[in-house]
Parts: C-alpha cells; structure tokens; sequence
C-alpha cells in the first residue's frame, strides 16, 4: 500500500490521464477512428491507478468500448471496408453508421452500442475523477 503523499500523486496523475483519455475518445468519436476507440477502451480496462483506487466501473467501461470496436473477426484492417472519414455536422452518426454492418463476435451489435459504449466511458471517467476529488480534496497545482 502506498503512503498519503504517494496515494494523493497517483491520484492526481489518474484525473490527468483520465482527463485525456475522455479528450481521446471525444476526438476518436468525432471522426470515426473505429481502432483508437478499440486501443483507447483497451487502456482503460487496464489501468493499474484506477484498479488501485477500486474504481470498477472504469474497467468495465474500457471493457465494453473495447468490444464495441474490436474489428469484426476475419478483418485484419479494422476500417477496411469503412466509407472514407469526413467532418460532418454530426459525426456519432457517422460512426454509429459504420458499425451497422458489424454483429457477432468481435463486432458492434448495431449502431447504438458505439454510441452507448462511448457514453459510458464519459459517465464512467466523470464519476471517477469526482471519486478521485472528493477523497483528495486539495489536488496538486498540476492536476487542473
């Protein structure tokens, strides 16, 4: 177990790195980026700063982004196949439309489990950095 100096600079370095990776996969959302949204969701499952601190739901929420943009199985190239990327007024449509053709194993289930994978990572990254603030109420400087 770690001392109170040491728990309070992990901490602070987890809301920086979750902080980050919610800005990820803000960006991997908004334009489709199928692969970082599977590597980002990966990371998260594995973070040993949120397992330290017993914060469950952000492994189970990496888990579910994880799967939701795992290439389908066959598919060495996870966007092969894909319609080019373009910004347009609504880019999680976009992405929800180029997971409607993926179901089974590996796959997305359909347009709306992206969008509710990606959702409960931001849930689950908010309600962690709040869990982190409320125990450590006074962060470091370089935390914000």
């Amino acid at each position: 177990m770690l001392g109170p100096e040491a728990e309070r600079r992990l901490a602070a370095q987890l809301i920086r790195t979750l902080k980050e990776a919610e800005a990820a996969i803000a960006q991997a959302w908004s334009t489709g980026d199928r692969a970082r949204l599977s590597r980002l969701g990966h990371a998260l499952k594995g973070n040993s700063g949120a397992h330290y601190f017993g914060l469950s739901a952000i492994r189970e929420a990496g888990a579910a982004l994880e799967a939701a943009f795992r290439p389908a199985a066959g598919r060495s190239d996870p966007t092969a196949g894909e319609a080019p990327r373009t910004a347009g007024p609504d880019p999680p449509a976009h992405v929800a439309a180029a997971s409607a053709g993926e179901s089974g194993a590996g796959g997305s289930s359909g347009p709306e489990a992206g969008e509710q994978a990606v959702d409960a990572a931001r849930q689950a990254i908010a309600a962690a950095i709040a869990a982190l603030r409320e125990r450590f109420p006074a962060p470091e400087p370089d935390e914000r």
